[in-house]
């Protein structure tokens, strides 16, 4: 409401140039914690005890991304570094980036990059 917008104003701060929000710098790690396992929306938002629609606005103010996009930005990028080590099956790499399947992960790493990721590699 009123209150979270105008605590949202407030709580971005100015420091060497650089916008800051704790808030959602904890977001942020709370969510780069949780890759392999990622938490929902309403999850994220009891975690830090805000409405879901206040959390996402603020987030995406500060970062540029909604948290769902955030987290699969997040994920991919984790999966590109893991396709590079080589050692893991791309299968693997789904599983520990936290796509509930391979053909899953596929179709979002593509959508991405525009290349699956056994080109990738």
């Amino acid at each position: 409401g009123l209150l979270d917008d105008l605590f949202d104003r407030v709580a971005v701060i100015r420091h060497d140039g650089k916008s800051t929000d704790p808030l959602t710098d904890s977001v942020a790690r709370f969510l780069d914690e949780r890759l392999d396992d990622p938490p929902g929306l309403d999850e994220i938002s009891r975690h830090f005890g805000y409405h879901p629609d206040a959390l996402n606005r603020r987030f995406k103010r500060r970062f540029g991304l909604s948290l769902r996009a955030y987290l699969i930005d997040r994920r991919l990028h984790r999966a590109k570094a893991l396709l590079l080590e080589g050692k893991h099956s791309i299968a693997q790499v789904a599983a520990e980036t936290g796509f509930y399947d391979q053909s899953h992960f596929i179709k979002a790493f593509k959508k991405a990059y525009s290349l699956p990721p056994k080109e990738y590699r």
